[in-house]
């Protein structure tokens, strides 16, 4: 098992150190624990952390001892779990091992919570060291508990979990872990079905909503029946990348924020082929519809467009594929398509992406697409920035089998 702490918030970092642990653990993957940030007073989003929104990582954020968000801590629908760290002056912080052969009463933050949640991990594995990398992560969704631990966004779910972008699924449980491990039915094989949900150019105005309808590749090899993480991966340019909030809702009426809204990121880059993950609906059924929402929360007078994408089915893993690293493209990328491995991938690319924007009056081609700026009338694309495709990825592992 591999505990990492998080690094950085930047957007264009991606987890690329992580990976499905292929042939880690003999094939079983290897399990990262990530902290979900302590950016929580600057209001930024761990969303935007490549490496907490992986689905390859159990994300935990932290609580205090009196069961409270801690002034840190990072909201986003990527987290799945949380334990005990610091709080305000007045709470008990964490005692571990320190420097010279000594302890310490005072480690804080999410970086705290993180060590924590490893160790409950390492003894779910000795109760049952046959446990996957997604296995892993059902027992913590199944047996975290949200109970004593405040906030105003708990939520129920469309399988009668409760869940908060706060702290996931809840407090860890180590005695209800290592329970459910010892007698734990491997999941199935994982499964991916990639759908469009943009079919042609949007104005984004004040609030922009896409719906689209999902059958879950009913009929396919991959077809979905319960879902695990939900990612929608978008390209977009916008004059304050800030000021915009992401929603995606799904089929049984579960609301994830996908991105707050961020005061301190001025940014004009906007976001290139980014997968926003929740783990919201999970277990949920994903056909039906899904609802993606993009607005500008500011009341500056904000502009963009959204524009393409496509549906890709892909096929479950199987024992010997070579998983690719999050947030890398992967396969065949352009005018042609792409094409990548189940759990993440890339919506096929339509020919002539519109340009983005990266500031008044200046314009770059979206990557990897054939267009010039000469190509596109300039007086149509200083209107604002563009959207330029968007794909929804729901991933789905086998549901466990009765008795686990």
């Amino acid at each position: 098992m591999t505990a990492l702490r998080r690094l950085c918030c930047e957007p264009r970092l991606e987890g690329s150190v992580v990976a499905p642990g292929f042939p880690g653990r003999g094939g079983l993957g290897s399990i990262f624990v990530w902290a979900s940030g302590n950016g929580g007073r600057e209001h930024d989003s761990c969303n935007c952390d490549g490496y907490t929104n992986s689905i390859y990582t159990l994300s935990i954020s932290s609580t205090t001892q009196y069961g409270n968000v801690p002034w840190y801590s990072e909201a986003c629908s990527s987290t799945l779990a949380t334990t005990y760290s610091s709080g305000n002056q007045n709470e008990k912080q964490i005692v571990t091992t320190d420097l010279r052969q000594k302890c310490t009463e005072s480690h804080t933050g999410t970086s705290a919570s993180a060590p924590l949640a490893a160790g409950i991990i390492a003894l779910a594995l000795e109760a049952n060291k046959n446990l996957t990398w997604r296995d892993m992560q059902h027992l913590v969704v199944q047996t975290s508990k949200p109970a004593h631990l405040n906030a105003n966004d708990w939520v129920t779910n469309g399988v009668g979990r409760k869940v908060s972008h706060s702290y996931g699924y809840g407090l860890l449980d180590a005695g209800a872990m290592v329970s459910l491990a010892k007698n734990w039915t491997t999941v199935g094989p994982q499964r991916k079905c990639v759908i469009d949900i943009l079919t042609e150019p949007k104005d984004i105005g004040k609030r922009l909503e896409v719906r689209r309808k999902v059958d879950a590749c009913l009929g396919k090899a991959n077809y979905i029946s319960r879902l695990e993480h939900a990612q929608a991966r978008l390209t977009l340019s916008y004059n304050r990348r800030g000021d915009l909030a992401i929603h995606l809702v799904s089929p049984m009426g579960t609301r994830s924020t996908l991105l707050a809204s961020r005061p301190h990121d001025y940014s004009a880059d906007g976001f290139n082929d980014w997968a926003f993950m929740t783990t919201h609906s999970w277990d949920e059924d994903p056909a039906g519809d899904w609802v993606l929402e993009i607005e500008n929360t500011s009341d500056a007078n904000n502009y963009g467009r959204a524009g393409l994408g496509s549906l890709l089915p892909l096929p479950a893993f199987r024992a010997g594929d070579a998983p690719h690293a999050p947030g890398i493209p992967h396969g065949t990328a352009g005018a042609g398509g792409a094409s990548g491995h189940a759990g993440w991938g890339e919506a096929r690319r339509g020919s002539g992406c519109p340009m983005s924007a990266r500031g008044p009056g200046r314009l770059v081609p979206c990557r990897g697409e054939p267009r010039s700026v000469e190509e596109v009338p300039v007086a149509l694309w200083r209107r604002g920035p563009v959207l330029c495709r968007a794909g929804l990825f729901p991933a789905l592992g086998a549901a466990p089998q009765p008795g686990s």
